[in-house]
């Protein structure tokens, strides 16, 4: 019985028609075709570089530990401290940094009452996930007068105008739908999988027969189960793919290939950030163009951002100033990993140029390592130099710690929802 089974569903898998560009995954006809849409979507996962995603505070920021902005922010929530104990002294503004960063595709899926990790939901929502939201607070602690006003508050609105490196934008729905329907599903690993979860269902959804014989065919049948089975159970089904998902990338090189066109394609997002001061310091107002470039999967990064401030002085004794800003940033992971984490140690090395009315030009060079943690964390060491700062004519040097969070990393982590592995 088994083995007639087994020859029905690999002739199945052969010729049954594929629906996939016209459902893209939003409502998967049969159960082949679900599979196929959550080995991309895991694949999307692993696949997506930590670096171009922003969990630090916005640049503009007092004691940010990032130089540069990045494109696109986590899906969901994240935040970021900078302890001003754990930063060397410094004639650039020493304070205590709190940021929290969260996407509109955040406030969807709760609005709306959706798992943000479900398939369906995802793949319908992927406008939202192109606006981010990040305020910052600053709390001084220094009595410098060379020091600048350390007691802010930053606000960043951003948004994803186009290259957005999401399998369900637009732009990418294309190079998808391309490699959906001739995955290999004939392929031996491929049919285990589907006799795996026909099994796995069978005794509390109906027998494996009557499973087969519904659910592989686009009868409406396996859209009616997927609505009644448990969430513990469809969970259980993507690890189960989870740990399937690098043997069927070995057996079709065409799933690597979209992945990384997908990833190391341009990404290019405006923001405007305004840093209000509460301590009789200045305002800055700045309108960024910030460009992501991947290469290698998304992994190793370039980022450009090009900006202009109006920086209000709110005194009679100094000018407002108007500035062009230059930032260009390189990230590289390093070839090993921590015992504790299968993400890679990032390091970047970014250089900035600030040109302005009213004042010498600033230059600041900077070297990151961010260090993975568990649960969503990271810890970014930073050293800086700059040529100057706005308070002063003496170069500055500086040493940092912080850490980060990432909300989407951390229920990664804990349920198991997606494979992580590379």
């Amino acid at each position: 019985m088994h083995k007639n089974r087994f020859c029905l569903l690999a002739l199945l898998l052969v010729t049954a028609p594929s629906r996939m560009e016209a459902q893209y995954c939003r409502e998967p006809p049969t159960l082949q075709d679900y599979l196929k849409c959550e080995f991309i979507a895991q694949k999307n996962d692993v696949g997506m570089s930590d670096v171009t995603r922003q969990v630090e505070a916005p640049a503009a920021s007092a004691n940010s530990t990032a130089l540069a902005d990045s494109a696109a922010s986590p899906y969901l929530v994240g935040a970021s401290g900078s302890p001003a104990a754990l930063a060397s002294r410094s004639y650039s503004p020493n304070a205590n940094d709190f940021s929290i960063t969260t996407n509109a595709y955040a406030l969807y899926t709760l609005v709306t009452h959706r798992d943000p990790f479900g398939l369906v939901a995802y793949q319908d929502s992927s406008k939202w996930r192109r606006f981010s939201v990040s305020v910052d607070h600053s709390n001084s602690v220094d009595d410098l007068k060379t020091d600048l006003a350390g007691n802010t508050n930053t606000y960043m609105g951003k948004f994803v105008v186009a290259g957005f490196r999401d399998i369900a934008a637009k732009s990418n729905r294309q190079r998808i739908n391309a490699i959906l329907p001739n995955m290999t599903t004939a392929d031996v690993e491929f049919a285990k999988l589907i006799h795996a979860v026909v099994d796995f269902l069978s005794p509390k959804y109906g027998s494996s027969d009557e499973l087969y014989n519904s659910l592989l065919t686009a009868s409406g049948a396996f859209p009616a189960l997927w609505k009644r089975i448990a969430n513990a159970d469809k969970k259980h089904i993507q690890s189960m793919v989870a740990v399937r998902l690098a043997s069927q990338e070995a057996a079709d090189a065409r799933i690597d290939q979209t992945f990384k066109q997908i990833a190391n394609q341009a990404q290019v997002a405006m923001d405007f950030t305004s840093r209000i001061s509460y301590s009789g310091g200045a305002n800055l107002y700045r309108t960024e163009l910030v460009v992501d470039k991947g290469f290698g999967l998304g992994a190793a990064s370039a980022t450009t951002n090009l900006s202009y401030d109006f920086q209000n002085s709110q005194s009679n004794t100094s000018p407002n100033r108007q500035i062009g800003r230059i930032v260009e940033q390189i990230g590289i992971p390093l070839p090993f990993r921590l015992l504790w984490t299968a993400d890679k140690i990032q390091t970047a090395i970014s250089g900035e140029g600030d040109f302005g009315t009213n004042g010498t030009p600033i230059y600041k060079a900077q070297a990151k390592v961010t260090l993975p943690a568990r649960l969503g964390c990271a810890v970014p060491l930073v050293f800086q130099f700059a040529n100057r700062t706005g308070a002063g004519t003496q170069a500055d040097v500086k040493g940092q710690v912080g850490i980060t969070f990432d909300l989407d990393k951390a229920i990664i982590d804990l349920s198991g929802l997606r494979s992580r592995a590379n």
